[in-house]
């Protein structure tokens, strides 16, 4: 298996609905990769809750790995996915950050290559040059996991230190 790659359908958005058109479509630009942030710290927070709560002591040991893999891959996504979308290519929400920032002479330049962007997309990918955006945020996701597995084992020696410190203060 490898990267698949599918087309998502643009958001029509009029930049003459917006006082400032440039800040406007700015932030209309930045709302998709942020939407994947909050997805991606969503996972992570579920993750955090059903460990935290010990709910994998309640279930089968194979949900919990399901589960913990389900999480784990919805974190990687939506980090893949707002990475690749913040590329300064302008098909990409990244494009129409850049083009909202630049003078209205290279925003022309921008809109002029737009309709040629994809193609620079699918070689990127195609040749491998994104690979290493890949890795990184697969080492990203997978640091952020194992963070969380430390914390949690960290947690449990030190609720059991506490619970031995009480007992034995108590007698």
């Amino acid at each position: 298996g490898g990267l698949v790659f599918g087309w998502a359908k643009p958001v029509p958005v009029n930049p003459y609905n917006f006082k400032n058109r440039n800040r406007g479509m700015f932030f209309v630009a930045l709302a998709g990769p942020f939407a994947n942030l909050i997805m991606a710290i969503m996972w992570s927070i579920i993750f955090t809750l059903f460990f935290a709560f010990s709910v994998q002591s309640l279930v089968t040991e194979r949900l919990t790995e399901l589960f913990s893999l389900m999480c784990t891959y919805g974190v990687f996504i939506n980090l893949l996915l707002m990475f690749f979308n913040l590329l300064p290519i302008p098909p990409l929400d990244g494009g129409r950050v850049l083009r909202s920032v630049v003078s209205d002479k290279n925003g022309l330049l921008i809109d002029q290559i737009e309709p040629y962007g994809i193609f620079a997309v699918v070689g990127l990918l195609f040749f491998g040059i994104l690979d290493p955006l890949f890795s990184l945020v697969q080492s990203m996701s997978d640091s952020c996991f194992n963070g969380f597995m430390q914390i949690f084992k960290i947690k449990h020696y030190l609720f059991f230190i506490t619970i031995v410190f009480f007992y034995l203060d108590s007698t």
